[in-house]
């Protein structure tokens, strides 16, 4: 359904979701959400929660009737815990199920072969509502999906491998509640053999306390909009999230939308596709600026398509081979000295001496440097390639990057920042730019390279979104991490997508670029998941989330519902709600330029003393 479908059908529901909003107070509460995924908490979210209040709006957009859900905070406690059970331990129903010693390696008295959720169950009792890891040793002689219940309902779907050996798999961060708890498990033709399950108390979660106070753009020479963008984002985060959408090309056709069934609330940031620019004038940089001009973040994916011409970017339906675009390497001696030592003359340096030879050896490198090529004029690549120096791929690559570059310099020229997303999920394969990892870091180095420093765009704060530790770029390359989420529908705030970015980069803001449905607000509070952003697809996505696609009547009036909740409570951000981001970077410019004169003062004054003592010591 085209966007101005959407919005017929979302006028239409209006007219229902009027009379459900007015009360301001029905929050969807966790116990009907989805939590079949391995990240789910349980079904106690509720217990757990904080008032949810409702005020009248204090946005600055008049227009928007729309109570303001206000949700209080919630404490994670963390309380040491950890305890193996094993699996005879457990109640046995009836004869299909029966502890054996047959495989080796087996803990405690046994395990229990058969067990479904008919005749084995497993009992704990815990001291503390929290957070808990929960580690499960299984044995198979063929590869076995095994499904694992809390308390009846299906939390956890993982793999026993076919080697006949005893193997731990574990699931972190589910929440369960003080007292007893009950598992149990069931596998493809009951074929899993259960040895043990450790129930651990995690601490992850509670821990989670972010500061980037410190933090800085990769670009050394970003300019002020840069700086404005990346200082709201960094001072938000772990406080607040930024709404975002996923925007049709050229227009606002699906921000306006969202307006609509919120009744004036634009997401804060709008995301849209750049990479149609190499084939066509897509008009989308003018949708961008007049964005901006309201008052939005410009936030953009580049989705690149096939560089040789062709219009897809899967590897399906695309013969473009990134390895090829690479410099075959040649040989080169590389010294490992600095210099002579400087005991030796130059006679004995131009003697050769073996004193004086430094070591040389041959190493295989690039024939062109990322730096060397990064600075190429236009004329240089016709050069280049002219010669046969690089392949068609490389020239087609370095084609379209100069082409999407003039694009994000007309966005620089009116002082506008792009949050920056090129090259998305990369580590899956499925894009041309994903079939290598190293040739795919070698794409984004050249890429970074070329558009910052010959193409000086100091407006971008770029983010990666390769989903892979294997194929993080470094610290020095991007400014955000960020991850794509389709969770069939489960609300959960995905904490363990959030942990796992966290595990590659502490210092640096984590976003959810795509998602298929937002996090459940009660669950962004529990697990303490505050994504810098939370950008939701278009396309089927959307429909479904404000109800304008769904049959169900009650269940389409419960999406539209939240979905306007989501963008009035006191945790999420709206575009009325930003802070003017040129008044930002005229502060910034401001601060830095006090603390530069500070800076100097205190060197003078410190040069000063300095001196005074070294005079003071002279005529002692």
């Amino acid at each position: 359904m085209k966007a101005k479908k959407l919005a017929a059908a979302a006028a239409a529901a209006m007219i229902a979701i009027t009379a459900l909003s007015s009360c301001g107070t029905s929050i969807i509460k966790n116990e009907q959400i989805d939590t079949s995924s391995a990240s789910s908490a349980a079904d106690s979210a509720a217990d757990v929660q904080g008032d949810v209040q409702t005020s009248d709006s204090s946005a600055a957009d008049t227009e928007n009737t729309q109570q303001q859900v206000n949700y209080d905070a919630i404490e994670v406690p963390y309380v040491e815990y950890k305890k193996t059970y094993q699996a005879e331990s457990g109640t046995i129903i009836g004869d299909t199920a029966s502890v054996k010693k047959e495989r080796a390696s087996f803990k405690g008295d046994g395990y229990v072969t058969g067990a479904n959720q008919d005749n084995w169950s497993l009992s704990f009792d815990l001291p503390e509502s929290q957070f808990y890891n929960i580690t499960v040793q299984t044995a198979a002689d063929k590869n076995t999906n095994c499904r694992l219940y809390v308390n009846g309902k299906e939390v956890w779907v993982f793999r026993s491998t076919s080697n006949g050996t005893f193997e731990e798999r574990k699931l972190e961060n589910i929440w369960l509640d003080k007292g007893i708890n009950e598992i149990t498990i069931r596998s493809t033709d009951d074929a899993a053999d259960i040895d043990y399950v450790t129930i651990e108390a995690n601490k992850d979660i509670s821990a989670l306390n972010p500061d980037l106070s410190a933090a800085k753009l990769s670009n050394s020479n970003a300019d002020y909009n840069a700086k404005a963008l990346y200082s709201l984002i960094c001072s938000n985060y772990g406080k607040q999230i930024l709404t975002a959408q996923h925007d049709s090309v050229g227009s606002t056709e699906t921000t306006d939308l969202v307006a609509t069934m919120t009744e004036g609330k634009y997401p804060a940031m709008r995301w849209s596709e750049i990479g149609g620019y190499t084939r066509s004038n897509t008009k989308e940089v003018t949708a961008a600026k007049a964005y901006a001009a309201d008052g939005g973040i410009v936030a953009y994916d580049w989705y690149w398509l096939d560089p040789a011409g062709g219009n897809d970017f899967e590897v399906a339906k695309t013969n473009f081979d990134i390895k090829k675009a690479v410099p075959e390497k040649v040989k080169q001696t590389v010294s490992s000295g600095d210099s002579y030592p400087d005991d030796l003359n130059e006679d004995q340096q131009s003697a050769g001496s073996q004193a004086a030879a430094l070591t040389q050896t041959e190493e295989e490198v690039p024939k062109y440097s990322i730096e060397e090529m990064a600075i190429w004029t236009d004329e240089d690549i016709e050069q280049h390639h002219g010669a046969g120096d690089i392949t068609d791929e490389c020239y087609n690559i370095l084609k379209d990057i100069d082409k999407v570059s003039s694009k994000l310099k007309a966005l620089k020229k009116a002082d506008v920042a792009v949050l920056w997303r090129p090259l998305p999920v990369a580590s899956n394969g499925l894009y041309w730019w994903g079939t290598d990892k190293d040739s795919y870091k070698w794409l984004w180095q050249l890429m970074y390279t070329r558009m910052t420093v010959y193409h000086e765009l100091n407006n971008l704060v770029w983010v990666w979104s390769a989903q892979n530790a294997d194929w993080y770029v470094g610290d020095e390359y991007c400014d955000v991490l960020s991850a794509d989420v389709y969770s069939n529908g489960n609300r959960d705030a995905q904490i363990n997508t959030l942990l796992f970015l966290n595990n590659i980069c502490k210092t640096k803001p984590l976003g959810m670029s795509e998602c298929g449905n937002l996090p459940a607000m009660e669950s962004v509070l529990q697990e303490k998941a505050y994504w810098s952003f939370t950008a939701l697809w278009s396309e089927p996505y959307l429909g479904e989330e404000i109800g304008v696609t769904l049959t169900d009547t009650a269940q389409a009036e419960a999406n539209a519902l939240r979905f306007k909740q989501y963008y009035n409570n006191n945790y999420t951000l709206t575009r009325d709600e930003l802070p003017n981001l040129k008044d930002v970077a005229a502060n910034i410019k401001a601060q830095e330029k006090a603390d530069a004169k500070a800076d100097k003062k205190a060197k003078k004054e410190s040069d000063k003393a300095a001196k005074k003592a070294a005079e003071s010591e002279a005529e002692n």
